[in-house]
C-alpha cells in the first residue's frame, strides 16, 4: 500500500508539474502571439514610414524642380528685361538719327512743311524759278 501511496503521490506531483507547464506554456504563447502582434504592427510602421518618406523624396524632388523652373523663368525675365533696353538703346539712337536727318534736310524743314506738303506743290515748283 505504501508503494500505492507513493505512486500516487508521484502522480499528483506529475500533475501538478504538467499543470505548471501547461500553465507556463500558455503564458509564453500568449506571449509569442503578443510579440507577434507587435512585430506585425511595427512592421505596418515600418511600411507606412518608407511610404512617407517615399512620398517625401518625391515633394524634395518636386521642390528641387520647382526651383529650378523659377531659377530659369527669373533668367529668362533678366533676359527680356535687357532685350527691352537693347531695343529701347536702339530706338533711342533711331530717332536721334531721324531727327539729325530731319534738322539736316532743307526739304524736311519744319518752316517749309505747309509748301511742301501742299497739294499744289509741283505747280508751285513750276512757276518758282
Amino acid at each position: 500500500m505504501k508503494a500505492n501511496t507513493s505512486l500516487a503521490h508521484e502522480l499528483k506531483k506529475c500533475k501538478s508539474i504538467l499543470a505548471e507547464i501547461s500553465r507556463t506554456l500558455g503564458e509564453y504563447n500568449s506571449i509569442g502571439d503578443s510579440c507577434l502582434i507587435a512585430l506585425q504592427n511595427k512592421q505596418t510602421e515600418l511600411e507606412t514610414y518608407k511610404t512617407l518618406n517615399d512620398r517625401t523624396i518625391d515633394y524634395d524632388k518636386l521642390e528641387h524642380k520647382l526651383n529650378e523652373t523659377l531659377e530659369l523663368l527669373a533668367q529668362k525675365e533678366i533676359d527680356i528685361k535687357e532685350g527691352l533696353k537693347l531695343k529701347a538703346h536702339e530706338i533711342l539712337v533711331f530717332k536721334e538719327k531721324h531727327d539729325e536727318l530731319v534738322n539736316s534736310d532743307p526739304i524736311m524743314d519744319t518752316s517749309n512743311l505747309q509748301y511742301k506738303f501742299s497739294p499744289d506743290r509741283e505747280d508751285r515748283e513750276e512757276r518758282d524759278p
